[in-house]
């Protein structure tokens, strides 16, 4: 007779696999995305040469059912400000130093970091002390449709705001700042999903392709 399998959840399966994990270095990513086939070679080497990073990221073209239709960058070197306010990293690009997720405790499991386990890491572990650069280039295909914006419920973005006015009091990021993300936050949780998958094949079409912000 089969034991009950029971669903732990993203963040507690996510420190399941950095247990097992036994390389130097950690990378994720979906199984609907696609690394390019230089990414970790790239990736690994900027690690090996820069001691001080500990995460590094990069570009990510965008796909869905008809095919690939715009690229995304995030900033080459992210500070505390850029962190706080979620326009970082895309987590399925990005490789990390075991040592520091493991420094760091792993993803943390809470209600408030539900949909939002990347966002917290970053926050700490530049709370920690850790920096991250992002390769000016695309290393992963990722698959955003209109049922990838589905997903996004309006109780993850309420989340959301708890969990960054619990990182904006550890980082001391000014109220304003706060106060900006916060609004942005819920007015975007307004804005009907079909609206903004509209919006962001338009924002990050691939002749117009932009930073994130």
């Amino acid at each position: 007779m089969g034991g009950i399998i029971v669903n732990m959840g993203l963040a507690a399966t996510l420190n399941r696999c950095l247990k097992l994990a036994k390389g130097e270095y950690i990378a994720r990513m979906d199984d609907d995305d696609i690394s390019l086939p230089d990414r970790f070679e790239k990736q690994v080497l900027f690690l090996e040469n820069n001691p001080d990073y500990a995460i590094v990221g990069g570009a990510i073209r965008l796909y869905d059912e008809k095919g690939p239709y715009g690229i995304r960058y995030s900033e080459k070197y992210p500070d505390k400000k850029r962190i706080f306010l979620g326009s970082s990293f895309e987590h399925p690009t990005v490789m990390i130093r075991k040592d520091a997720l493991v420094k760091a405790n792993g993803y943390t499991i809470s209600t408030y970091t539900r949909r939002a386990e990347d966002y917290d890491l970053w926050n700490k572990l530049y709370y920690m002390g850790y920096k991250g650069a992002n390769l000016q280039e695309v290393v992963l295909y990722y698959f955003e449709s209109i049922s990838s914006y589905k997903k996004r419920k309006f109780k993850h973005r309420l989340d959301l705001i708890v969990l960054s006015n619990i990182w904006r009091k550890k980082l001391k990021i000014p109220y304003n700042i706060f106060l900006f993300k916060m609004i942005k936050t819920f007015a975007s949780g307004l804005i009907p999903n079909r609206i903004m998958y509209k919006y962001h094949r338009f924002k990050f079409r691939e002749n117009n392709s932009i930073y994130i912000n």
